[in-house]
C-alpha cells in the first residue's frame, strides 16, 4: 500500500456525556415519555440487581474484614472482655492469601496482536508494542493486580478501560466493587449481559459541570427536598441510608444520611445496557482501503469521520438489526443523559475479574468466604486454651475458706498465697481442677483449622517453603503440584477476564489512534524503543498502521507455577546438553534459544533469544516477517546454501587427494621390498611422496583450495609422476 491509498482524513474524537438542549418550549428532551419511561426501565434493572444481590455483597464485604483482621463479632469481644482476656486474632488468612496474590505478582502474563491475513503481520507487531505502551502510561499490570486481589479476597475485581479526549485518550484503571453492580441474570457471558450499573456519590459542583442543563435540578436533590420524592410504604428504610448492602427506598438513595447535607452530593447513576435497534452499519470496500478497523462499525449521523467514509465512497451502508450499547445517567429521577456508545466495540467499559461464582445464582465469592469457618474456630480455640491455662478452678465444701472471694482474689495473683481453714487441704474439703489436657485438646484442634485453611486454599506447606515429613524432590514437587493445580481455577478466570481487556484496548486503538505519532516501548532492561504509527511517509509506503485491518488480541500464558518451570527447564537444560555430547551439536544448536527462553528471571532474556534466533536461522514462534524480511531471509538462505555447496565441493578434493596420497605410499612400499628399483629412482619416488605431503599441509593450511580449486590438477600430475616411477 502506498502513500496515495491513505489520504487525510478527520481525527476521531470520543463522544462525551452529554444532558442536551432544552426544547423551544422549554421540555428538556430527556423529559419526554418516551425517555421517562426508558429511565423507569433502568431504574427497575438497578432495583432487581441491588435486591438480589445486598446479602451477597454484605458477606464479601466481610470476606474483605476477615483479610484485614476484624474477625471477631461484638458478642465474642464482649465475653473475652469479661472474662479478663483480650480480644486476640489469629490471622492466619491473610497470610494464606498473600500467597495466592504474591504468586500473581511473580508470573506476569504476556501477550501479542496477531494478524488476520498475512499482509497484516508488521501492523500487528506494531499494535502489540501500542498495548504495551497503553499499560505502561496506566500503571497496566499494578493495576490489574490490584483488581485481582479484590477477586481473590471478596470475589469480585472491576477494570474500567476508556478514553476521553486529550494526548493519549485511552485510559485502564481499577474500581471499587463496591461501586458496581451486574446483571446476574445475564450468566457467565459479560457479552449477554443487558447492563452494567456504577454509583458514586458526587459532589454537587462536579456534576453540575457535568450536566449543566440540569444544575438546578441537581441542586434540588443536594439540598435535601424530600417533598419532590413521594415516600414509599412497602420499602423498608435501613438505618445506614448510604450503604451499599441494603434495599433502599428512593428516598434514601437521594438524600443519604443525616449528614450527607453538609456536603452538597448527589448519588449518580450510570448505566451501560444494551437493547435491540435498527442501524446502519458501515462496510469498507475492500481489502486495499485502509480503514478496515471501521468494517461492521455502526454508522454514527453527524460524526465528521463517520461521514468522510461514506461520502469518499471507501464505506457503503446497510441495514440490520441487532443488539446495541448505550448509556445513560441519572441522579435520582433527573433523567441527566442518554446516548449511543461512543466506542465502536459496543462492549461495556467494565470487566469483571471473578474469582468463584455461585452455581445457583451466579453470586460472587473469593478464596476468603470458605476458610472463614475455621479461621473463627481456631481464634476461639486458641483464646479458649489461654483462658484454661491462666485461670485456676477450685471446688470446696463449705467451711473450708472463710472468706471465697479474697481466696480467688488471691489464687488470679501469678504468687499465690491463699490461706484455707486448717484441715481444709489434708481432708480434701479443697479440690483444684486441671484442666490442661483439655487446653491441649483446643490447641490441637486449632492447629487442624490451621490446616484446613491452608488445604483449602490451595497453599500447602511446601508451597510456602515449611518443613514437612516430605524429604525428596519428587514428594515436594508433588505437593506442590497439588496446592498449584487448587489455585488454577482462579488464575484461569484471571486470564479470561485479562483476553476481553486486551481485545478492547486493541479496539480503542484501532479507533482513536487514527493519526500519525510516535509512541516510546520500554523493553528488557527498560531499554526503550520509539515507534511511528501510522507513518505515511515511509519510503516504502504506508507503515505500521494502526487502522488498516483489525487484529486479533491473544493471551500468551505463564504457567503460574515456578517449579514445574523449572523442572522443564532442567529436563530441556539436560537434554541439550546430551544431544551436544552425543555430537549432535546443530540438534543442541536449534534449541538454545528455547532454554535461554524459560530463564524468566534472566536480565535482556529477549535480546539473547533474539540473537541466537538470528544466528541460527529461526524464527520465533509467535513471529511473522513482512515481504521485505522474507526476501532478505531467502537471500541470505542462498548465500549459505551455496557456501555449503563449496564447503562439500572442497571436502570431496580434499578426500580425493588423501586417497592418491595413500597409494603413492603403498607404491614406495612395494618398491623398497622388492629392491628392483634403483636407489636413483627410489630417491625420485620419497622426494616426489614428500613433495605431495608438503603440497597437501600447506593446502591445508593456507586455504588454497578454497581461494584456487584448480591447484589440484597440479596435485593429481605429481601423483601419476609418483605411482609411474613407483611401478
Amino acid at each position: 500500500m502506498n502513500k496515495s491509498t491513505a489520504p487525510d482524513r478527520p481525527t476521531a474524537v470520543p463522544i462525551e456525556a452529554r444532558a442536551g438542549k432544552v426544547d423551544s418550549d422549554g421540555q428538556h428532551p430527556l423529559d419526554s415519555d418516551a425517555m421517562q419511561d426508558r429511565l423507569r426501565e433502568l431504574m427497575r434493572y438497578r432495583r432487581q440487581a441491588r435486591v438480589a444481590q445486598a446479602e451477597n455483597r454484605e458477606q464479601m464485604a466481610i470476606d474483605e474484614d476477615f483479610y484485614d483482621g476484624i474477625q471477631l463479632e461484638a458478642d465474642d469481644i464482649n465475653i473475652l472482655t469479661g472474662r479478663g482476656q483480650d480480644p486476640l486474632v489469629f490471622n492466619l488468612t491473610k497470610n494464606t492469601v498473600n500467597w495466592i496474590l504474591g504468586t500473581e505478582r511473580k508470573s506476569r502474563i504476556d501477550f501479542s496482536v496477531k494478524p488476520r491475513r498475512k499482509t497484516d503481520i508488521q501492523d500487528a507487531k506494531t499494535k502489540t508494542k501500542g498495548i504495551k505502551y497503553v499499560q505502561d502510561l496506566s500503571y497496566g499490570e499494578y493495576i490489574r493486580s490490584e483488581a485481582f486481589a479484590d477477586a481473590v479476597r471478596a470475589g469480585l475485581g472491576w477494570i474500567e478501560i476508556g478514553a476521553h479526549p486529550g494526548d493519549e485518550p485511552i485510559y485502564y484503571r481499577k474500581e471499587n466493587w463496591r461501586y458496581m453492580w451486574f446483571d446476574h441474570l445475564g450468566g457467565d457471558d459479560i457479552n449477554a449481559w443487558r447492563y452494567v450499573l456504577r454509583e458514586k456519590w458526587t459532589d454537587l459542583d462536579v456534576a453540575q459541570n457535568m450536566f449543566p442543563a440540569r444544575a438546578d435540578a441537581l441542586e434540588l436533590l443536594s439540598s435535601g427536598v424530600n417533598s419532590l420524592y413521594p415516600y414509599l410504604p412497602e420499602d423498608p428504610i435501613m438505618s445506614d441510608n448510604a450503604s451499599e448492602f441494603d434495599i433502599e427506598t428512593d428516598v434514601d438513595a437521594l438524600l443519604g444520611g443525616a449528614y450527607d447535607g453538609l456536603r452538597e452530593r448527589v448519588k449518580l447513576c450510570e448505566m451501560w445496557y444494551r437493547t435491540p435497534a435498527r442501524v446502519k452499519l458501515m462496510q469498507i470496500r475492500d481489502d486495499q482501503t485502509p480503514y478496515g478497523t471501521r468494517h461492521n462499525v455502526i454508522f454514527r449521523p453527524g460524526e465528521e469521520e463517520h461521514e468522510y467514509l461514506v461520502r469518499g465512497k471507501y464505506a457503503t451502508l446497510y441495514d440490520t438489526v441487532k443488539m446495541t450499547t448505550r448509556v445513560a445517567m441519572w441522579a435520582g429521577a433527573t433523567f441527566l443523559h442518554d446516548s449511543l456508545t461512543p466506542y465502536d466495540h459496543e462492549s461495556f467499559p467494565f470487566f469483571p475479574i471473578f474469582c468463584y461464582r455461585r452455581r445457583r445464582d451466579g453470586m460472587p465469592y473469593g478464596i476468603i468466604r470458605d476458610i472463614r469457618d475455621p479461621q473463627s474456630d481456631l481464634n476461639k480455640r486458641r483464646s479458649k486454651s489461654l483462658s484454661i491455662l491462666a485461670m485456676h478452678k477450685v471446688a470446696y465444701e463449705k467451711g473450708a475458706i472463710d472468706d471465697p472471694a479474697a481466696f480467688r482474689a488471691e489464687m488470679d495473683r501469678p504468687d499465690t498465697l491463699a490461706e484455707a481453714n486448717a484441715g481444709a487441704l489434708t481432708s480434701g474439703k479443697i479440690h483444684f481442677i486441671n484442666e490442661q489436657p483439655l487446653a491441649a485438646a483446643h490447641i490441637q484442634l486449632a492447629q487442624d483449622d490451621a490446616k484446613f485453611i491452608q488445604d483449602i486454599a490451595g497453599v500447602t506447606d511446601e508451597n510456602l517453603g515449611k518443613r514437612t515429613n516430605a524429604t525428596s524432590g519428587k514428594a515436594i514437587e508433588a505437593r506442590q503440584l497439588q496446592g498449584h493445580t487448587t489455585s488454577g481455577i482462579v488464575f484461569d478466570n484471571y486470564y479470561h477476564s485479562f483476553q476481553q481487556q486486551g481485545e478492547c484496548i486493541l479496539a480503542l486503538m484501532e479507533q482513536y489512534w487514527d493519526q500519525e505519532k510516535e509512541i516510546r516501548v520500554t523493553g528488557d532492561e527498560r531499554k526503550d524503543e520509539f515507534v511511528k504509527l501510522n507513518d505515511m511517509n515511509a519510503p516504502e509506503g504506508f507503515t505500521n498502521s494502526i487502522l488498516r485491518w483489525k487484529s486479533d488480541f491473544i493471551v500468551s500464558k505463564q504457567d503460574f507455577r515456578e517449579t514445574i518451570r523449572l523442572a522443564m527447564f532442567d529436563t530441556l537444560n539436560t537434554l541439550v546438553q546430551s544431544l551436544a555430547g552425543a555430537g549432535m551439536g546443530n540438534v543442541a544448536l536449534a534449541l538454545l534459544d528455547m532454554v535461554v527462553d524459560m530463564m524468566d528471571e534472566l536480565p535482556g532474556k529477549d535480546e539473547m533469544v533474539a540473537r541466537i534466533r538470528k544466528i541460527n536461522g529461526q524464527e520465533g514462534p509467535d513471529e511473522g516477517m513482512t515481504p521485505d524480511e522474507q526476501a532478505k531471509k531467502q537471500q541470505e538462505q542462498q548465500a549459505k546454501m551455496a557456501q555449503q555447496q563449496q564447503e562439500q565441493a572442497i571436502k570431496e578434493q580434499m578426500l580425493q587427494l588423501e586417497m592418491r596420497l595413500k597409494e603413492a605410499e603403498i607404491a614406495t612400499k612395494e618398491a623398497d621390498a622388492a629392491g628392483k628399483q634403483s636407489k636413483a629412482a627410489m630417491d625420485s619416488v620419497s622426494a616426489m611422496v614428500k613433495k605431495v605431503d608438503m603440497f597437501m599441509k600447506a593446502m591445508e593450511t593456507a586455504g588454497m583450495i578454497h581461494v584456487a580449486p584448480q591447484i589440484v590438477d597440479g596435485a593429481d600430475t605429481i601423483i601419476e609422476q609418483a605411482q609411474q616411477i613407483g611401478g
